[in-house]
């Protein structure tokens, strides 16, 4: 079972976009950074620290395996499977 989380944030416009988290965890095990499957909006792109995201012009959407800080979850919303779904039909695999 997969959870699914999101996080705001604002594009070059000031709109808020969101990138959408899912974690499968790992019985027995609580790694720090958390590996999760990301999918991110147009113009983002996760960087090479672990819950930053970069803007990078002219990136398409797309989904990436990636790592975030465990206590960086605390900022970020739950939601379900088909709310993230609604998102981003691509975080299904």
């Amino acid at each position: 079972m997969a959870y699914f989380y999101r996080r705001s944030i604002t594009d070059r416009g000031g709109n808020t976009v969101f990138v959408v988290y899912a974690v499968v965890p790992i019985p027995g095990e609580k790694p720090d950074p958390v590996p999760v499957v990301a999918a991110f909006p147009a113009w983002w792109r996760p960087s090479e620290n672990p819950g930053q995201c970069l803007a990078e012009m002219g990136a398409e959407p797309a989904v990436f395996e990636t790592f975030v800080p465990r206590d960086q979850f605390r900022y970020y919303e739950r939601m379900s499977e088909a709310e993230a779904l609604a998102l981003y039909r691509d975080l299904s695999g």
